[in-house]
């Protein structure tokens, strides 16, 4: 019999899975340097989007071209993979560890550690995209020291109903309610998926409140939205937005950015200046600004 060479590919990868899966265990920084070092460097969090391949590539994506002096620190999932092995997809390891309970615990003892080691640094910035994004909440509450807070394609949705409205895009309600309904019949299944997620994974958000830890900060955040986001709802920014002014929080900003997709056009170098220059408008207002001299 023989076997293709994609096949072949594939068998041999699988083979030394284990071994890539081996390396990767123990949780690791990723670190960036934006622009030239200054005495006012300052320190940006940058919590990542869902995902099992490593976050080199999401974060130089997103902070290509970025304003100002900062260091850029990330802290790596457990159980990802690397190229060639993320051809084989996430890991049953990383599918039963990587649940939001999970990152935001974990997220937390990174943000308190990385604040320790910064002490003496003025602007100190929680940023969290997307996955991260509805994580920097939590991490901002339990980590008293940033001066501020950025989620960009996060809302602040319960997180059932931020799914629920997902779901609704491309089901009728009765279908979309069955859904969540299996979801929370089988809160631990790694095998069935839904939106690109395991049952698990959304399951472990279901019960989520982002708003009920925005209450909590009173530092100045900022949410930024694209109105075409196909992945998360744009009406989770809509919903933060009346919440924070029902609740007179008016440490909270949050801007719908027109045209612009889930990576509020961080893919290209149009979108990436348009997105740094609202982020660097709104940063402009801290005494701790980070400034490229």
């Amino acid at each position: 019999m023989r076997i293709s060479t994609q096949a072949g590919w594939l068998i041999w990868l699988a083979l030394l899975a284990p071994i890539a899966l081996a390396t990767t265990q123990d949780r690791k920084t990723y670190e960036l340097m934006v622009g030239p070092s200054t005495p006012q460097q300052g320190l940006i969090v940058f919590l990542p989007g869902s995902g099992c391949e490593p976050v080199a590539s999401q974060v130089d994506t997103i902070f290509a071209d970025a304003p100002g002096s900062w260091r850029v620190l990330t802290p790596e999932k457990r159980d990802t993979r690397s190229a060639p092995w993320s051809y084989l997809g996430c890991s049953r390891r990383f599918h039963r560890h990587t649940t939001y309970q999970n990152l935001i615990a974990a997220d937390t003892d990174f943000a308190r550690r990385a604040l320790e080691h910064n002490d003496n640094v003025c602007a100190r910035v929680l940023i969290g995209y997307s996955e991260g994004g509805t994580v920097a909440p939590f991490v901002a509450a339990a980590v008293p020291g940033f001066t501020r807070v950025i989620a960009l394609s996060a809302g602040a949705l319960r997180g059932e109903d931020e799914l629920r409205m997902t779901l609704r895009r491309n089901l009728d309600a009765a279908s979309a309610e069955r859904t969540l309904a299996r979801i929370r019949a089988f809160p631990n299944d790694i095998d069935q998926t839904v939106e690109g997620e395991t049952f698990r994974y959304w399951n472990s958000m279901l019960d989520l409140e982002p708003m009920r830890a925005y209450q909590s900060i009173d530092i100045p955040v900022l949410m930024l939205h694209g109105d075409e986001d196909s992945v998360v709802p744009v009406e989770a920014a809509h919903f933060a937005a009346a919440q924070s002014r029902a609740l007179g929080k008016h440490n909270m900003t949050v801007e719908v950015i027109h045209g612009a997709d889930h990576s509020l056009g961080s893919g290209t170098a149009d979108g990436r200046a348009r997105l740094w220059r609202r982020i660097d408008h709104w940063l402009e207002g801290s005494p701790c600004r980070a400034i490229a001299e």
